[in-house]
Formats: structure tokens, sequence, C-alpha cells
């Protein structure tokens, strides 16, 4: 396995601003108690390497207190996501959740409003707490597109030009249903300011980020938002993260 230039900071520097509070999945596994995480979304989570890798990371500082099931599926949207998650998700009694369905609803062709898409979003929001008044919703927002995906025009239908305003949606609902956000949007625009012209090399279809684009970018952002600025995880053998 490669050490992919990240272990110092995957071994204490789990961190963000210091206003920021720790998610409730890190305060339970710091507490001693189990805990089940669900990934729910797109191709993004299903078949995104940062999820195989933030297990290897929680489970490396938390052993067999946490389980995690990934229920995304490629190529949905938030219309599938709401009407499958009492046989997908629900069922697995999850303690925290973490969704993302922005990439696909902003597809032209779906003809999913950003107000529709947030319908969605919320009714799922709102069937978990029924289920679990105690689950945490953690919402992500995802990278922006690239290459040839970002040039195709309105007639296209995979045009996806209204993607930052779905995400702009999943801000305002988690600020005004208090939950937590994971805005690796910003990340990866922090990232793509940083490093002019390298993009296509992480998302090479435009879409989808690379095992390489998952450990350096994306898996960062999510423990830092788990982190939330007073938990370090501390992970002995984190250059052994695939």
């Amino acid at each position: 396995m490669k050490n992919f230039g990240i272990s110092l900071f995957l071994a204490g520097l789990i961190c963000v601003s210091a206003a920021g509070a720790p998610s409730r999945l890190i305060q339970n596994l710091e507490a001693g108690n189990s805990q089940t995480l669900v990934y729910y979304g797109t191709s993004l989570t299903e078949a995104g390497k940062w999820t195989v890798q933030l297990t290897e990371v929680l489970q490396a500082r938390y052993g067999q207190l946490v389980n995690t099931e990934n229920c995304a599926k490629s190529g949905r949207d938030s219309v599938w996501g709401l009407a499958n998650l009492a046989s997908r998700v629900i069922p697995r009694n999850p303690d925290t959740v973490i969704i993302e369905f922005s990439m696909n609803d902003a597809i032209h062709s779906r003809n999913i409003s950003v107000e529709n898409a947030r319908a969605n979003l919320l009714s799922m929001v709102s069937a978990l707490q029924q289920a679990n008044p105690d689950v945490e919703v953690i919402l992500l927002t995802m990278n922006p597109v690239g290459g040839e995906v970002a040039e195709r025009t309105a007639d296209h239908p995979y045009y996806r030009g209204n993607l930052p305003d779905y995400y702009q949606m999943v801000r305002d609902v988690a600020a005004s249903h208090g939950l937590q956000l994971i805005d690796l949007n910003a990340v990866w625009n922090d990232w793509i300011a940083d490093h002019p012209g390298e993009f296509g090399l992480y998302v090479p279809d435009g879409v989808h980020p690379n095992k390489t684009a998952c450990r350096e970018v994306i898996l960062p952002g999510v423990l830092k938002g788990l982190g939330g600025g007073t938990v370090r995880l501390a992970v002995d053998s984190v250059e052994n993260v695939r």
C-alpha cells in the first residue's frame, strides 16, 4: 500500500475550525458506544473509494465499535433515494446516515427541480427521524464537474449546469434544520484553486473522483467534518488505507 502523503494529517490533525463540533458518530464512538454508519447516495458514494477508506480509518481507531453499510446505488437520484429509504436504509437501524444525491438530481433530463430535490431530501430526513428520533443525518455536497461534462449545453440530456444551485440547497437545508453539513464542494473548490490544471487528473471523466482524489481530497474533508475540531482520530496505520 502506498503512503499517499497525508499520514501525518490523519495521525493527529483530523480537525476543522475550533468552532466546529464533533459529529455524534464520533462522540458516541469516543464514549465506547457501538455505531452503525450508513452511506446513501449516487455512484459517488456506491463506487467512491472514500467510503472504504473512511471505514478503514474509523475501524483502525475504534475497531469493532464501527459498523458501516453502503446503501448507495449508481445512477440514482433523490426520487429513488426517497422511494427506497424504507427498504435499503431504515431496516439497518443506522445511528448516522451520510446522504448525497445532488450530482444526479442536477441532471437536466431527470426533471428534478431544486425545489423537488429539497422536498425529497426533507422527506428522507423526516422518515429517518421518525424511525429513530436519535438518528444523526449528515448532508454532503460533492465535487464540481469538469472537462467535457462541464462544457455541455442545456440541450444535452446530462447537462448539469445548475449543480451549484443544488449544492446550495443542501447547505440551506442543513442550516435551517440543524443538520450537520460536510461541504466537500467547498473543499474541492479550494483544492482546485491551489492545484490549477490538475482536476482532470483526479476526476478523469469529469464526474467521478478516482481513488487518489478520494484519499487526498474527499477523505480528509469528511474526516474534518466528522472530527469537528475537538476530537483527534489517531490512526497508527493510516498509510495502509487503500
